[in-house]
């Protein structure tokens, strides 16, 4: 299954719990990591820049990146609200 070709129930239906304050929906995470996530392939390594206010999806994009890759993204703050969250990929983190 494509990262981008998942059904409603599901997406609702799984929390992802990052710390006792902090849960997101796999709707939430599926929407974070589509942000970042390398145009070509899903796995491939990521590097994107990103315009956001918002510090609870800035926490989504990391979760949502160790989520679905396994890998540990870094977060660079370039100012003016934009971040350029980079990371291995699913590829590199399983040795593929």
């Amino acid at each position: 299954m494509n990262i981008n070709e998942t059904n409603d129930a599901y997406l609702d239906g799984i929390a992802v719990k990052l710390s006792d304050e902090i849960y997101f929906t796999h709707r939430e995470l599926h929407a974070a990591f589509n942000r970042v996530q390398d145009a070509t392939h899903w796995k491939n390594p990521i590097d994107a820049t990103i315009t956001e206010t918002d510090s609870r999806k800035r926490t989504a994009i990391h979760v949502a990146v160790r989520f679905f890759t396994g890998s540990v993204p870094a977060a660079e703050v370039l100012g003016n609200d934009q971040y350029r969250f980079r990371a291995a990929g699913y590829y590199q983190t399983i040795g593929a």
